[in-house]
């Protein structure tokens, strides 16, 4: 979507200038300015997806172990439970 919308396509025609007047994208080509803004964006996007699955799956599955250990009464032992009232 980031490319879509910076990007201005001349060589559509009149369609290509609807799209610009709407999108206002101003990238005709891959430059240096191209790489510094947008480049820059979609890499940061993509390093923080990277990571954010698998720390999410870290913080439930850490969550999920104290509420266990709380429920035993903060002990290690496996076969005490909380008793039902």
């Amino acid at each position: 979507m980031v490319l879509l919308i910076n990007a201005r396509l001349v060589s559509l025609g009149p369609i290509g200038d609807i799209i610009n007047e709407a999108l206002g994208g101003k990238y005709m080509d891959f430059d240096g300015s191209w790489y510094q803004d947008i480049g820059t964006t979609i890499m940061l996007t993509m390093i923080i997806q990277v990571f954010s699955v698998p720390i999410t799956v870290a913080v439930i599955a850490g969550i999920k172990k104290l509420l266990r250990f709380i429920d035993r009464g903060c002990t290690q032992d496996m076969k005490k439970t909380r008793k039902k009232k």
